[in-house]
């Protein structure tokens, strides 16, 4: 219910309306990891989301919403929007 709805394929990959093609690895204490093509790794859960966590830069960050075909998000390290 957290994520919202999504397409689950046979494997490990989801489509996600707002974030496209995810892979999705379970962890601990109802979160997850995703394999975003933007983002590469990034971790949430039921208490966090819309708050992701991006390794590559550990930074966290915000979903704020789809437009345009494209994901905004608020990236609290930098301060400023990512499109």
């Amino acid at each position: 219910d957290w994520l919202g709805s999504f397409y689950k394929s046979d494997t490990n990959w989801i489509y996600h309306p707002a974030h496209g093609w995810l892979f999705a690895v379970h962890a601990k204490y109802n979160t997850i990891w995703f394999w975003h093509p933007d983002h590469q790794w990034i971790w949430t859960g039921e208490e966090l989301y819309p708050y992701l966590f991006r390794n590559t830069d550990a930074s966290w960050i915000y979903f704020v919403k789809k437009s345009t075909n494209k994901e905004i998000y608020y990236n609290f390290s930098h301060r400023k929007f990512e499109f």
